[in-house]
């Protein structure tokens, strides 16, 4: 941040009274239900989220090693001789 006149002005990644603390990347996605920020970046994602801000989505089972997961909406897409 920058000090103006005595008082910080925190870039747009960090807040608090000196800058001190460091915005978790997108909230965690907590809007969404996803995560939540545990302050100073870290985010504790819910089960079946993961990721800096726990965007991406782990599929069921992990697609039973079957198939290949879309992490961004969290569906399977399975190898051809799989349904």
């Amino acid at each position: 941040g920058l000090c103006i006149q005595g008082k910080c002005h925190c870039t747009s990644n960090f807040y608090g009274d000196s800058c001190e603390f460091k915005k978790c990347e997108n909230d965690c996605n907590s809007d969404k239900n996803q995560g939540e920020c545990l302050g100073n970046g870290i985010c504790k994602c819910n089960p079946n989220y993961f990721g800096d801000s726990c965007s991406l989505k782990k599929c069921e089972k992990d697609c039973l090693n079957r198939g290949e997961c879309d992490y961004f909406n969290g569906v399977c897409k399975c190898f051809d001789e799989y349904s």
